[in-house]
């Protein structure tokens, strides 16, 4: 665990004091980088690697000297997936948090001619935060790295090891906030087959599935699975309640009200109040930040013979 002695807000401000004054800014922000440092230093390192307001598709401009070269869509998936457009092969991503207000984003794309690139970008921590309650996008800037597989070491517990070769090009990413991610979903990436435990009638299981929890259910007498997070503020429906009025069960977000058949994944009302209360006005507040409107992904479940069920991509 983190010392006591760098947790608290008396203590932290007592280390401070404690240093030899700042005789200029500069002074002052390299001493808050080293306790700010030394705090992550001995943190547990707990911290998500893939954070829920990264995953997304992203629109990435290639830049050399000044201009854009190029320009492409990438998906950043829970657990590290990577998709990208064919013949391109998506590797893994992830997140680690810097020193001080900026936080990196590395991300490796296998090229069809078996070159690997990585993308290595910073975010502002602030505007991370300031984005999970607003419409405005998150961008990223950084460096294309050029990198061989023969390197030895270097490359962390979730990245390819790798020997960099330093290149011209540099990149500008920023998430798309407009739907983009069902487009590179259902282009490019792979089947879903998924196994989860018998589910009796009434009763639910959540699985893991490519954009995070999959809520599995069994309401009269047939199975039903979708994606449990409400696409608003992307927060969790695994305890949303489940009904079944006029025979269409329908799952609601617990948070804003969101409806969504469990069947097709059609949203049928968005953001109607707060906790399960219909308000107009909290409704009306709450509508304009986050997401649009959007539908959530419903998959089809089978039976298998020894009773497991089987969850796959709607065809």
């Amino acid at each position: 665990m983190m010392p006591l002695t760098l947790t608290t807000t008396a203590a932290a401000a007592k280390y401070l004091t404690s240093t030899a004054p700042p005789k200029s800014a500069r002074d002052e922000f390299d001493r808050f980088a080293k306790w700010e440092s030394t705090v992550r230093k001995n943190y547990d390192n707990n911290e998500n690697q893939y954070p829920d307001d990264l995953i997304g598709t992203w629109d990435v401009q290639d830049v050399v000297g000044g201009s854009v070269i190029g320009s492409t869509k990438v998906a950043l998936r829970p657990q590290g997936e990577v998709i990208v457009k064919p013949p391109m092969q998506g590797l893994r991503w992830r997140l680690d948090p810097g020193p001080t207000h900026l936080d990196t984003c590395t991300f490796q794309v296998l090229s069809d001619d078996g070159a690997i690139l990585q993308y290595k970008g910073f975010v502002d921590r602030g505007s991370r935060l300031e984005a999970r309650v607003s419409k405005r996008s998150v961008t990223l800037r950084g460096g294309v790295s050029f990198l061989m597989r023969d390197a030895d070491g270097g490359g962390g517990d979730d990245m390819l090891p790798m020997n960099y070769k330093s290149g011209l090009t540099k990149f500008v990413m920023s998430r798309d906030v407009n739907g983009g991610d069902a487009s590179v979903s259902e282009s490019y990436s792979a089947e879903v087959s998924l196994t989860c435990p018998a589910v009796a009638e009434g009763e639910r299981e959540i699985i893991d599935g490519p954009n995070g929890a999959i809520l599995v259910t069994k309401v009269a007498g047939t199975y039903y699975a979708v994606d449990a997070k409400c696409p608003h503020l992307n927060l969790p429906m695994k305890k949303g309640k489940i009904s079944n009025e006029g025979g269409v069960p329908t799952l609601t977000c617990s948070f804003h009200n969101s409806c969504f058949e469990m069947k097709s994944g059609k949203c049928t009302k968005w953001v109607t109040g707060a906790l399960g209360n219909q308000n107009e006005l909290i409704g009306g507040i709450m509508s304009s930040v986050g997401s649009k409107q959007k539908d959530i992904v419903a998959y089809s479940v089978s039976e298998a013979e020894d009773g497991t069920l089987i969850v796959t991509s709607q065809k």
